[in-house]
């Protein structure tokens, strides 16, 4: 048996580096598991999802419990604190606590950490980790609208508008150019998505804690980084491997549309509701300050609005005013009330306007309130479809209509849909292959090297019966350590590599009889 030395650490200090008293964890680890990768092995309807790790923890001294101030970890049990689940060339002894030299396996943000009291046996707690994708989803991404950008600068711009660090980042250039590109207020993995099914590439986390983004060409000319077979005394063998229902996978109606935008004069977009008309308005103390936000679109919107390009700073007497009653009546004091409107928070959907009264004895009523700028218009669309009859008088329809707006025209969306429809219209294989890591050496290194999109190969033309023997992509890794590290299962969801983004053809790169679709 094959076994290897493991550690979890937390970042309790949150100060970067896993050294402080009670970071490393792992004399108290009863089991380990975690997974990453997509929802779905295909490439096309799958979406990567935030890794999670869990860890079941020995809690019979209670210092994994939030409530119990006698805990050495009083006041540092929080979220988002930084965690790691790490391996290394040493022989595991069977018991936990070794100090070795680390390589990350999962890398992420402290999620939760619930007490698991049991009457008659040990108590436990359960700690639970995210990856980056789940960290940064907490937050909504804000910017301007970007014109004529890669989808790898689109992706930045997500990232760098959620602060997530450059350096945690590894970013293909991308292929295509997105001519208006803004995030539309939606929660960062969305906004994430969009992009990637605009390439037709994959966000996905890495094993040391990155975001990266594959353009669609990243799988082409990918070589096999080992093969699994059920052949008696294959080196790397398998425990089971299941075959999903083909049928299921298949799409043979593929749809998309181009959006076509138009940018506008500078007009006014929006409009306080409180301005005095209503017997209301937005009232300010001496010397307060309040901070107000105009949106795009909204409520008066004229059809087509989708967001803004630049907004206008708001100017005394054409976009706000002020009065000492609500009905904005009794006389101008309108130089007591200054407006600012930072360029840092002027986004594509909103502006902040902060309003504040000098006034040393007044309350001051904004009895008008407006924001101006430059509308960007959707003003037409155009909906493109590739349909394969053959397959739709086979299988019935069977349709995917692509959710980005930011197809840069009708060649490039026509030529999305056609190659999805080529690839996915008829059954594919989708695999869930499990192994023991610690059956030999070769299966070990499997399990530690092995990462989201490496080829692989497949042999089940033995025992398993399947009539398999090809490459296949990794596309989701499940990983669940227990008995001290002398049980590690491995669990791979796989697609094929002769369909997905790995059928592209392209001269001089291109292999005969595997890549078989034209590249776009």
């Amino acid at each position: 048996m094959v076994t290897q030395a493991y550690k979890i650490l937390v970042d309790w200090d949150n100060n970067g580096n896993f050294t402080g008293t009670y970071d490393n964890i792992t004399a108290d680890v009863l089991s380990v598991q975690f997974r990453r990768g997509r929802d779905f092995a295909s490439t096309m309807e799958g979406n990567s999802t935030a890794g999670v790790l869990k860890v079941r923890l020995n809690n019979e001294s209670g210092k994994y419990s939030p409530s119990n101030t006698s805990s050495v970890l009083t006041g540092n049990i929080k979220p988002s604190k930084p965690v790691k689940f790490t391996t290394s060339s040493a022989v595991f002894p069977s018991t936990f606590p070794i100090t070795f030299d680390e390589n990350p396996m999962f890398t992420g943000r402290l999620e939760s950490l619930s007490p698991q009291p049991v009457s008659q046996t040990l108590d436990e707690a359960e700690l639970v980790a995210v990856g980056p994708l789940g960290y940064i989803n907490q937050f909504v991404p804000k910017g301007s609208i970007n014109t004529n950008i890669y989808t790898s600068q689109a992706v930045n711009a997500i990232l760098d508008a959620v602060g997530w660090s450059a350096t945690e980042r590894d970013i293909d250039t991308g292929n295509t150019v997105i001519p208006k590109y803004w995030f539309d207020s939606r929660r960062t993995i969305d906004a994430l998505r969009l992009v990637e099914e605009t390439e037709g590439g994959f966000i996905k986390e890495t094993f040391d804690g990155k975001i990266a983004f594959e353009n669609r060409l990243a799988r082409t000319n990918k070589t096999s980084q080992g093969t699994f077979s059920d052949a008696s005394g294959a080196s790397i063998s398998y425990l089971t491997i299941q075959q999903e229902d083909p049928l299921q996978s298949i799409v043979n109606t593929i749809r998309a549309s181009v959006r076509f935008y138009s940018t506008q004069t500078i007009a006014t977009v929006w409009t306080s509701a409180e301005n005095g008309t209503n017997s209301n308005s937005i009232a300010l103390v001496p010397n307060e300050t309040k901070e107000v936000y105009a949106r795009y679109p909204n409520g008066t919107t004229q059809a087509g609005g989708v967001a803004i390009e630049s907004w206008t700073t708001p100017v005394v007497n054409t976009d706000f005013t002020a009065d000492t009653t609500i009905s904005g009546t009794s006389g101008n004091m309108n130089s007591y009330l200054t407006v600012s409107a930072p360029t840092a928070d002027k986004h594509a959907n909103r502006m902040k306007i902060i309003l504040t009264n000098t006034h040393p004895t007044a309350t001051l009523y904004v009895s008008k309130l407006q924001a101006r700028g430059t509308a960007l218009l959707q003003t037409d669309f155009i909906d493109v479809e590739s349909v394969d009859s053959d397959s739709v008088t086979a299988y019935g329809e069977r349709s995917y209509t692509a959710s980005t707006p930011f197809f840069p025209n009708v060649f490039e969306a026509q030529r999305w849909a056609n190659y999805h429809k080529q690839v996915f219209s008829s059954p594919i294989n989708y695999l869930t292959m499990t192994f023991s890591a610690n059956a030999n050496d070769a299966s070990m290194e499997q399990a530690l090297n092995r990462e989201v999109s490496d080829k692989i190969t497949i042999t089940a033309t033995s025992n398993a019966n399947l009539g398999i023997n090809s490459d296949f992509f990794i596309e989701e890794i499940k990983h669940h350590v227990s008995r001290g590290g002398t049980r590690h299962m491995v669990t791979f969801v796989l697609s094929p590599a002769i369909g997905g983004y790995s059928q592209f053809w392209e001269l001089g790169v291109g292999k005969l009889g595997e890549s078989t679709v034209p590249a776009y």
